[in-house]
């Protein structure tokens, strides 16, 4: 499958968009791993649902981190999908933040969705319908 990467995104953008499009289902914490060498990763930030009320993807990264994986949702190259909690545990981190049971419009405290990054070009037009709302690229 040919695949094309916009010429607007950053060199980290990219550098993390051909990761993903390589390994295929990343997590943060790899996503952290790819983006060192470039930028600050540790931070007080948050990756959290736009719409949803403390729906957290990950936490503790830089402006950085969050502006590079936005930069490539909003060029409409990755998506996340659902991950399990041992995903991460495999890569060396989690969050001490419970794991909803399912997704609601809102939440009274965090919560935590593990999700794994993929390209848009790897989700198939079934998971697109099925993660659309609460995954997809504008999500």
């Amino acid at each position: 499958m040919l695949t094309t990467t916009p010429d607007h995104l950053s060199e980290p953008a990219r550098v993390l968009l051909t990761y993903i499009r390589e390994k295929d289902w990343v997590t943060y914490v790899e996503v952290e791993r790819v983006l060192a060498p470039y930028i600050p990763v540790r931070g007080d930030y948050a990756i959290e649902h736009p719409t949803i009320d403390n729906l957290l993807f990950w936490c503790g990264v830089s402006a950085e981190v969050c502006a590079i994986v936005n930069e490539l949702f909003e060029a409409r190259q990755i998506w996340r999908v659902p991950a399990e909690r041992l995903a991460y545990h495999i890569d060396g981190k989690v969050l001490s933040l419970p794991i909803p049971r399912r997704v609601q419009q809102r939440y009274a405290k965090p919560y935590w969705l593990p999700t794994c990054l993929r390209a848009t070009e790897q989700i198939s037009p079934a998971d697109r319908k099925k993660y659309g709302r609460v995954m997809g690229p504008l999500a």
